[in-house]
């Protein structure tokens, strides 16, 4: 298990908890990340999975709370 996992597990949860896709912080976030490539390797990942668009949109966003959360825990060490 990688270090950002945990961190995107939560990410799930904060996004759901903020008011999901209905949340305007949230949507700017996901706006934030159209055509960055961690939106065209969540996209490629996920291709297959049968995701509508807003499960999709959650999926970019827990992704980059991860892996900016993994960054924010490397530097505090």
């Amino acid at each position: 298990m990688s270090k950002d996992v945990s961190i995107h597990e939560f990410g799930h949860l904060f996004v759901d908890l903020l008011g999901g896709m209905n949340n305007s912080f949230v949507k700017r976030g996901r706006d934030l990340l159209r055509g960055t490539e961690l939106e065209k390797m969540v996209l490629k990942l996920y291709a297959n999975e049968g995701m509508t668009e807003e499960e999709m949109d959650k999926e970019v966003m827990a992704t980059a709370i991860g892996y900016e959360g993994a960054l924010l825990y490397d530097q505090e060490k």
